[in-house]
């Protein structure tokens, strides 16, 4: 709507400039105006001031890149009314981060009430976001782009709530994967990564021309060394269709040209994969190509594989084939569209 983010970060700064200076703070502004200020400068600045606490504010919807980090136990994110849009990214587009590579995400911890109680606090909240990437290198995700390990790095992503979120990709010479939650995984050199206790309420995945797209993850790959374990997750569609500008002539939930589709995960080429625990209500799939109703391709090759599936509860799938003689190849499955070797 032509607001610039630096004017309102700005006048965001001031408001809480007023706040702090009425309970008592010196308060020391970065920037007063319209004036370029990178992140070593706002430190020096605080170090020459000899500051308590340096405050920097933003209100950008993601990180582009983490790599070699650690996202510290009981961190937590919110994202809500939001559009991501990107055009030929090098990396991935995420609601929190586009890329995240070689570093450790650990999950919040219990915590136990006064009436003895034991809930565990969300750390991913997400609502009303539109993601659309153009020719992303990578994968496009409502919380992570793409997500690689090759450090043998043991992570898990968890305490998920996901309420109305569309991810949709272009391909324009670029083949992207696409899932509600996490675009793709790469898993290389022995690294583990576990995505649970997730909810998704309410969500549209849509591409042309990709790699994989799901419900939950679109591509899991690797070196066929490392292990991905989904679990304890709900696919609902109880879909918001304005919120999302929903198409309606188009009443898949799950939409992809050419590529591989899945009510959880699009296409599966990681070494090692556990899918426990996965309740899905109402899902709309369709593809081209391979087609399932929990995944849509296990790739295979000549590295060794395995895949372990228990406690799946797939309520009224809808798994649905077109062009099939066009482009001779497509299967179709209410739990695996295609079994490779």
């Amino acid at each position: 709507n032509g607001c610039y983010e630096k004017d309102i970060n700005l006048e965001i700064a001031y408001k809480l400039k007023s706040h702090l200076q009425k309970a008592g703070a010196i308060v020391i502004m970065s920037r007063i105006g319209d004036t370029p200020l990178g992140l070593t400068e706002r430190v020096l600045a605080s170090q020459e001031n000899n500051v308590d606490i340096l405050i920097c504010g933003g209100i950008g919807g993601a990180i582009g890149v983490l790599e070699n980090s650690t996202i510290v136990k009981n961190s937590r994110f919110e994202l809500s009314n939001t559009l991501l849009r990107t055009n030929a990214a090098l990396y991935g587009i995420g609601g929190f981060f586009g890329v995240v590579k070689n570093s450790n995400i650990q999950a919040c911890d219990a915590v136990v009430g006064t009436d003895g109680t034991t809930t565990t606090p969300t750390m991913f909240s997400v609502s009303n976001v539109y993601v659309h990437a153009i020719a992303t290198a990578y994968g496009a995700g409502g919380i992570v782009g793409c997500y690689q390990d090759d450090n043998n790095n043991n992570s898990i992503i968890s305490q998920i709530e996901i309420n109305n979120i569309k991810v949709y990709t272009e391909d324009k010479g670029v083949k992207t994967s696409v899932g509600v939650l996490i675009g793709q995984f790469v898993a290389n050199n022995n690294s583990t990564f576990e995505l649970s206790d997730w909810s998704i309420n309410g969500f549209r995945v849509a591409a042309n021309i990709g790699a994989g797209a799901g419900g939950a993850v679109g591509t899991a790959s690797g070196d066929g060394t490392g292990t991905i374990t989904l679990k304890n997750g709900i696919v609902n569609n109880t879909i918001n269709k304005n919120v999302l500008n929903y198409n309606s002539g188009t009443e898949f939930l799950i939409w992809e040209t050419q590529s591989k589709v899945g009510g959880v995960l699009g296409t599966l080429k990681a070494g090692t994969c556990h899918i426990e625990g996965i309740t899905s209500n109402s899902l709309s799939l369709r593809s081209d190509r391979e087609c399932g109703g929990l995944i849509g391709e296990t790739e295979g090759n000549e590295t060794k594989k395995y895949l372990s599936i228990k406690d799946i509860n797939l309520g009224e799938v809808c798994v649905s084939n077109d062009n099939i003689a066009y482009y001779g190849c497509g299967s179709k499955g209410l739990l695996i569209g295609k079994v490779g070797k």
